[in-house]
């Protein structure tokens, strides 16, 4: 199994994932990330941490073709490996996150989700789980936090990556897309829950679908 979770910074991410890896149904499985720290995804740490970086159309495009290298790398490197192995998969972060982040509108985010879902080398996960989270919470969260700011960590810009992972979501409740033969199944959960609740709801849904898989 192979699942995702996906939201704006400060979306309690990294506190859900460090919950989860102490949760004894989550002991076997192989935790990842994304970017990774292959060669692409170490470039792509270096320009995302210039917080004060003009996030111009070149700097997008460079960033869009650098994650998507950096995913065909993780697959080739962790993610199909491990598949081969059986094991099960969680990843911080996948191509939803470079839809929602390099897209600066509708066409464009879909381009981007679309062409990495059809790519051959990308594996398509089994569940994406989108922590939701509206942008004034996100920013006093990180605010709180005693580390660097990166160059998405800024209202305008979390404003408008919220507003993409809303379209992706919209996709994925109404689309009728029968050329992606493994379309992922997306759940959306309150990341305003306590982190307990959030917990039970994603391995709820992952035992579920182990118990399919092994009756």
């Amino acid at each position: 199994m192979f699942a995702v979770i996906e939201g704006i910074d400060g979306s309690g991410k990294t506190t859900i994932l460090e919950a989860l890896k102490g949760d004894p149904f989550f002991a076997s499985w192989e935790f990842l990330r994304e970017p990774t720290d292959g060669p692409f995804g170490k470039k792509i740490r270096e320009i995302i941490s210039q917080s004060d970086r003009v996030y111009s159309r070149q700097t997008r495009n460079e960033l869009t073709d650098l994650f998507i290298q950096d995913r065909i790398w993780d697959n080739e490197n962790n993610i199909m490996p491990l598949i081969k192995k059986k094991k099960n998969i969680l990843s911080d972060r996948y191509y939803i996150s470079t839809a929602a982040y390099q897209g600066m509108d509708r066409k464009e985010v879909l381009k981007i989700l679309v062409e990495q879902m059809e790519n051959p080398l990308i594996l398509n996960p089994d569940f994406i789980f989108f922590l939701n989270i509206d942008v004034a919470t996100s920013l006093d969260r990180i605010r709180k936090r005693n580390t660097q700011k990166e160059i998405f960590e800024k209202k305008d810009s979390l404003l408008r990556i919220f507003n993409n992972y809303l379209i992706i979501e919209d996709y994925f409740s109404t689309s009728d897309d029968f050329q992606i033969t493994d379309m992922p199944q997306w759940i959306t959960i309150d990341a305003r829950n306590p982190v307990n609740k959030i917990l039970e709801e994603i391995a709820e849904n992952l035992r579920k679908k182990s118990d399919r898989k092994n009756p």
